[in-house]
């Protein structure tokens, strides 16, 4: 099964940073980036200029993190919100 482009939201507390990812379904997303929100219906305001701007800047998701500034930002935060809930929940592996 090919992969394809999935669209995923980080929402932190004021607004958001949105992300393409190409993967073979958004669960792989998911567990790789469980901060991050599936977004099954495009919002109103992505428009075909600003998809097609995004999806040039798809990540796929079997790159690692320290491949870009923006997937380290995400894999920190995912760091950081599973280390404020100390052992009460582990990350999916």
């Amino acid at each position: 099964m090919d992969k394809k482009p999935y669209l995923f939201c980080y929402d932190y507390g004021t607004g958001g940073i949105w992300y393409y990812f190409r993967a073979h379904e958004p669960n792989d997303v998911r567990r790789k980036y469980p901060i991050l929100t599936y977004v099954e219906d495009e919002p109103t305001w992505l428009n075909s200029k600003e998809k097609e701007r995004m999806l040039a800047e798809t990540f796929d998701v079997d790159v690692p993190p320290s491949s870009s500034p923006r997937l380290e930002i995400l894999k920190r935060a995912a760091d950081e919100y599973f280390a404020s809930l100390g052992e009460r929940v582990l990350p999916p592996r």
